[in-house]
């Protein structure tokens, strides 16, 4: 929230002049927008962009593409059907049938919440029955080995790519899922020519419209996917990425008043 406050430096890099507002329901933002013309709805969260309102510029995602992207099952079952199973990592159908070590994971959570390395069978037949995992969805899911992981924060219009940037983050610490209290080195890098065509076909085919943040390995010279999220990513809100996140609320705001203004003639 500090990131995106209306003090913070980031809007001088984004917006001549205007007003910024921090709102949380419908009332707030009516009065806000009372007077003003213009005004765009940046929904930060999965539960804001449901019920951010229609009556205002807003660029955001379908109802179905956060259904496919909400739920890590979901996601996988879709992205599969359509073809692209080559970029996800193998799922498997059972502890017995795995290979290990392996990644337990809760269907429905995100920040590295929710997410174990198992290496044997009893370790993972043990976490099913407890907290986070007892009673939920979850998942055993092929781990990639390796310390590279990378996010890709993009900005895209009906299926379409307008904006995107990649970072890596160098792994520091002996758990190889990223936490928010890891230990890491970051920096801005080149998506690879394959992955970048490999993001541009899956985001083409779902037909999405917003911000998002894909988080991949590259590994035997496979790109692999493992969550693409419909919303504006951490690595965005660091001090150090104001110029990268200045960059792609441009490309929100752009988008959305480009569709409002085309939507109204």
């Amino acid at each position: 929230m500090s990131a995106l406050a209306p003090q913070s430096g980031v809007w001088d890099r984004v917006l001549e002049n205007g007003a910024i507002a921090h709102v949380d329901d419908d009332e707030t933002l009516s009065r806000f927008a009372e007077g003003r013309t213009h005004v765009v709805v940046i929904p930060l969260m999965e539960e804001h962009i449901r019920r951010a309102p229609r009556n205002f510029a807003c660029l955001a995602p379908s109802t179905s593409c956060l259904d496919i992207l909400a739920d890590k099952s979901l996601y996988h079952a879709d992205i599969r059907k359509r073809g692209f199973s080559e970029f996800l990592p193998h799922l498997y159908g059972s502890v017995l049938q795995a290979d290990f070590p392996c990644l337990l994971k809760r269907t429905d959570m995100n920040g590295g919440t929710g997410i174990a390395l198992v290496r044997t069978p009893d370790e993972a037949f043990a976490l099913q029955r407890s907290p986070p995992w007892d009673g939920h969805h979850i998942l055993l899911e092929e781990f990639i080995p390796g310390n590279k992981e990378f996010v890709m924060h993009a900005v895209c219009q009906d299926g379409r790519l307008l904006w995107h940037h990649t970072f890596q983050y160098l792994m520091q610490d002996e758990d190889p899922i990223r936490r928010p209290s890891s230990k890491f080195k970051f920096r801005s890098v080149r998506i690879q020519p394959e992955t970048l065509q490999a993001v541009t076909r899956i985001v083409a085919s779902l037909g999405y419209s917003g911000p998002l943040n894909i988080d991949f390995k590259l590994h035997k010279s496979r790109t692999i996917i493992f969550e693409i999220n419909p919303r504006l990513g951490g690595s965005l809100m660091r001090p150090d990425t104001q110029e990268i996140l200045a960059q792609s609320l441009h490309h929100i705001i752009s988008a959305a008043r480009g569709a409002r203004q085309l939507a109204a003639t």
